[in-house]
């Protein structure tokens, strides 16, 4: 069993974090993005909207990975990992193949954080799995976030449980 086989599920469409990781992703929900972050995310702070705190969790973590390598992992970032992971995967409007990629990336993406925070231990390095710095999989989780901007275009409060229904 490979690195990445850990992150497959049994009985779900075969996709693996492998072809993720390899393919090229063009965003289709990028005019939704940009929406988001122009009027749900604060310049400092957390969002109050759902949309615009998904969003500023995934690019947190992407400037993490890419501007630092992962070395400042913490538990904050563990959490935004299960967070958004979590808060997607209770939406019905994704199929099944959208919520295994989201649920792979987010996996993928909390592992190499949290094995980069374990490097303190003298542990031999696995340069490959300290931080992932292509935009694909970062992407691939924005372009999900978009895709509920697009379905529910009315702002949702953060503190509030919602199944969104197609």
């Amino acid at each position: 069993m490979g690195l990445f086989d850990i992150f497959k599920k049994k009985n779900e469409p075969q996709i693996t974090l492998k072809d993720l990781i390899v393919a090229d992703y063009e965003q289709q929900y990028l005019e939704e993005c940009k929406y988001i972050w122009k009027n749900y995310v604060p310049e400092n702070g957390q969002s109050e909207v759902l949309q615009g705190e998904l969003l500023r969790e995934i690019e947190k973590l992407r400037n993490e990975a890419k501007d630092n390598g992962n070395i400042n992992w913490d538990m904050d970032f563990s959490y935004f990992c299960e967070n958004i992971k979590w808060k997607l995967s209770n939406m019905s409007i994704y199929t099944q193949e959208e919520l295994l990629k989201i649920n792979l990336v987010m996996d993928y993406l909390k592992y190499t954080g949290e094995y980069a925070s374990s490097l303190g231990n003298g542990a031999d390095v696995m340069v490959n799995s300290i931080a992932y710095t292509k935009d694909n999989l970062y992407d691939i989780v924005a372009d999900a976030i978009g895709k509920l901007q697009s379905v529910h275009p009315d702002p949702i409060p953060c503190d509030i449980n919602y199944a969104i229904r197609r």
